[in-house]
């Protein structure tokens, strides 16, 4: 089923990291309404660092996740 909303019901769409591994992040997102901040949708996401030759999944860069622990604890 579709849910149609006008501009004027969302408040805010917000994207958080709710886990991670070696090889992956899960991102949880909600949508809110603007009235009453009830939750018009969420989705939880799980990206993942692949080798563009091999297609397989591999460690997250140091550097990549140094960046988003950096930005994470810092509330970015």
């Amino acid at each position: 089923n579709d849910i149609t909303l006008d501009r004027a019901d969302l408040e805010l769409v917000t994207a958080a990291i709710a886990g991670h591994g070696r090889t992956s992040l899960d991102f949880e997102q909600r949508v809110l309404r603007f009235a009453n901040a009830e939750i018009c949708c969420r989705a939880h996401v799980n990206v993942a660092c692949i080798d563009p030759q091999r297609m397989r999944a591999v460690r997250i860069p140091d550097n990549v996740m140094n960046a988003i622990e950096t930005e994470t604890r810092d509330g970015l």
